[in-house]
C-alpha cells in the first residue's frame, strides 16, 4: 500500500500460468497461454480483505458466530472464526485472521452436511514492513506488448433510472 491505495498480486502456482494485479479501482488479468491481458474496472468494491458486511448485525442475523481455536498458517498465527448457517440456504465458513493484523489467511467452505467444498490458503506471506513496487508488477508486462487488450470498461449501472 503506498499515497494512492493498495496493490495486489495473485499469481497462479498451479495449472495454466497467470497473473491478476488490483491497483486501486483496476484489476489487470494476465492470461500467457491465449496472449490476453484483461481489464476490469471495479468501482464501488471494498478492498480485500474488507469482505464481510459493513454491519455485523446482519452477519448473526443468518449464521451462528463462534470463536474458534488458534492455528498457525503460513508462519503466521491464526484466530479461528466458525460462522454456522441459521439455515439451509447458505454454507457455513470456518475463517482463519492473522491474530496482529486481522488478514485472512485461510478460508473453508462447508455444505450442509459439512463436507467441505472449498479451501483456500496462503503458503507464503509477507505482513507489514517494506515491500518493493516491483514484486507487484506483473512478470508478462514486457511479453504482453503485442497481445490482446480486452477492456471491459465497465461502468456502474445507476439502478433507480434503469427502474
Amino acid at each position: 500500500m503506498d499515497a494512492s491505495g493498495p496493490v495486489e498480486k495473485l499469481e497462479i502456482l498451479d495449472g495454466m500460468p497467470r497473473e491478476v494485479i488490483r491497483s486501486r479501482d483496476q484489476v489487470v488479468c494476465y492470461l500467457p497461454s491465449i496472449a490476453t491481458v484483461k481489464i476490469d474496472k471495479q468501482g464501488g468494491r471494498h478492498p480485500f480483505p474488507l469482505i464481510l458486511p459493513d454491519q455485523l448485525k446482519e452477519l448473526a442475523e443468518s449464521y451462528v458466530v463462534r470463536k474458534g481455536e488458534v492455528e498457525r498458517v503460513a508462519g503466521y498465527d491464526c484466530q479461528v472464526i466458525v460462522l454456522e448457517p441459521r439455515d439451509n440456504l447458505r454454507y457455513g465458513q470456518k475463517l482463519c485472521a492473522d491474530i496482529a493484523t486481522g488478514m485472512l489467511l485461510k478460508a473453508k467452505t462447508f455444505n450442509e452436511k459439512n463436507e467441505m467444498l472449498e479451501t483456500f490458503a496462503f503458503t507464503q506471506i509477507k505482513i507489514s514492513g517494506h515491500i518493493d513496487r516491483d514484486k507487484v508488477k506483473s512478470r508478462f508486462i514486457a511479453k504482453s506488448k503485442g497481445w490482446r487488450v480486452e477492456d471491459s470498461d465497465a461502468t456502474e449501472a445507476d439502478l433507480t433510472q434503469a427502474g
